[in-house]
């Protein structure tokens, strides 16, 4: 299995949310943050390569302590659901209450579930949703792509393995509890399930807001958000984004005609 180590991955440590503490740009990770042990990177063990091999182009201004890298402009956020953090008492803690994750899964569900209801062109689509939440990852020594049967698994299935219910057979084959390990592990960094424009399902970080947008920066092997804060372009966190982690999507564009310089960005990123 190759694993993924693209030369700007640095960037998915970096957060506004903890620059603003720190008084730091945003692209500047905060070592002391124990949410950088969650990184989706990390939880995927290296093996998403959004970018695929495309080289970065980036230079570094002194003067405002601005980072310049281009990249392309994938979609814009329009839902934003709520996300639930644990307490911070270490890098390892867990989710030890299942109902308030339940909870946040429901709401999640619910924004896929309403986007299709207002909008034909965005259909609810069960399987990548439960990927989504777990980032498409089955949590082995390996971390390789999760089962085909995580994609059959209902809401009430969930509901039942927390109100520690029976099972059906065909509930434990959707819900084993690599799944639960999996999703405590995903939820514990604070992110929260979105949205964008094309109906597309994100992981998204802390401090992300409808009107931000979704990049893929060459050089980066996982997706992150960028947001207008102040009249600036800050970095707000990383991003799992359905459909967009394996690079497949530059490949299809070349295949297509498109010329890639046509689309890439140049993001001046304070």
């Amino acid at each position: 299995m190759t694993r993924a180590h693209g030369p700007l991955n640095v960037l998915c440590l970096a957060s506004h949310a903890s620059s603003q503490k720190r008084g730091m740009p945003s692209w500047v990770p905060d070592w002391s943050d124990y949410t950088i042990k969650t990184s989706i990177d990390d939880l995927t063990n290296n093996r998403f390569t959004a970018s695929l091999n495309l080289e970065p182009e980036y230079s570094f201004n002194r003067m405002d302590k601005m980072l310049k890298v281009k990249g392309y402009l994938v979609d814009v956020v329009t839902r934003v659901a709520g996300s639930h953090a644990p307490a911070r008492t270490g890098i390892r803690t867990l989710y030890t209450d299942f109902d308030d994750l339940l909870v946040e899964v429901r709401s999640w569900c619910t924004q896929a579930l309403m986007s299709g209801l207002n909008d034909p062109d965005i259909p609810w689509r069960q399987g990548a949703f439960w990927r989504t939440l777990v980032y498409d990852t089955f949590p082995t020594g390996y971390f390789f792509s999760a089962p085909d049967e995580w994609e059959g698994m209902e809401l009430s299935t969930l509901t039942k393995f927390v109100a520690d219910e029976d099972l059906s057979s065909e509930e434990e084959m959707a819900l084993p509890s690599e799944y639960m390990i999996q999703l405590r592990r995903t939820a514990q960094g604070g992110k929260a399930f979105g949205l964008s424009s094309s109906g597309m399902y994100l992981m998204l970080p802390p401090g992300a807001k409808m009107g931000d947008v979704v990049c893929v920066l060459w050089g980066c092997d996982i997706p992150v958000v960028l947001g207008d804060r102040d009249g600036k372009t800050v970095l707000i966190g990383e991003t799992y984004c359905d459909g967009l982690m394996d690079g497949t999507w530059i490949d299809n564009a070349r295949d297509g005609g498109l010329n890639l310089d046509d689309i890439t960005k140049t993001f001046r990123l304070y």
